[in-house]
């Protein structure tokens, strides 16, 4: 059934999670990081929400190792501008959301399928969402068992584990991310709502 991380791993990655997207702002900060590179003064003025308490909720996220510092850059005389990436873009399986509650999974899902939702919107609207032919896009409906579901599941944790190897290699092959492309891949798995 595919490769598992160790029990000690899945453990702390749900911590990490409940704690990281236990608050409104600290979860959409960590959205934000997740999407692209930022500073705590570029999101407190994207979000609105005072400085003071969006650094509250950068070092909260990089305490729980959610986040990482890649780049400080000078600003104004000595002063720093720290710029953090994310580091949660991860397959949450089985195992990680039996340790979840379940207000902390429902939240998690709220959010994927929203940004699912948003990324998808915004890219009709900004007509990239048809620029390219040689692309997928598919709704599957089937009557499953047990072992049907599981073998779905398996097939979308390899697909998430062959598509986290793709970026470094682009990187490797065009180390300039002007000639690369920002792609969204959305892989999800529900049951069906009754009536459907």
């Amino acid at each position: 059934m595919g490769r598992k991380r160790p029990p000690e791993c899945q453990h702390e990655i749900a911590g990490k999670l409940e704690e990281a997207l236990g608050h409104p702002l600290r979860a959409w900060i960590l959205a934000q990081l997740n999407d692209a590179p930022a500073a705590a003064s570029d999101l407190a003025k994207k979000s609105g929400e005072p400085r003071n308490l969006v650094n509250y909720h950068f070092k909260q996220l990089e305490r729980l190792d959610c986040i990482e510092l890649i780049d400080t850059q000078k600003v104004r005389g000595n002063m720093e501008k720290k710029i953090y990436r994310g580091k949660t873009r991860m397959l949450l399986d089985d195992d990680i959301w039996k340790k979840l509650r379940r207000k902390t999974r429902t939240g998690i899902s709220v959010k994927a399928v929203a940004e699912a939702i948003e990324r998808a919107q915004r890219a009709l609207e900004a007509g990239t969402f048809d620029n390219r032919l040689d692309r997928i896009v598919a709704n599957y409906k089937p009557m499953l068992d047990e072992p049907g579901w599981l073998e779905v599941v398996e097939i979308l944790r390899e697909a998430h584990e062959r598509i986290q190897e793709v970026e470094p290699r682009a990187i490797a092959r065009t180390p300039d991310h002007m000639n690369r492309k920002r792609t969204t891949i959305t892989l999800m798995a529900y049951e069906s709502p009754p009536g459907t």
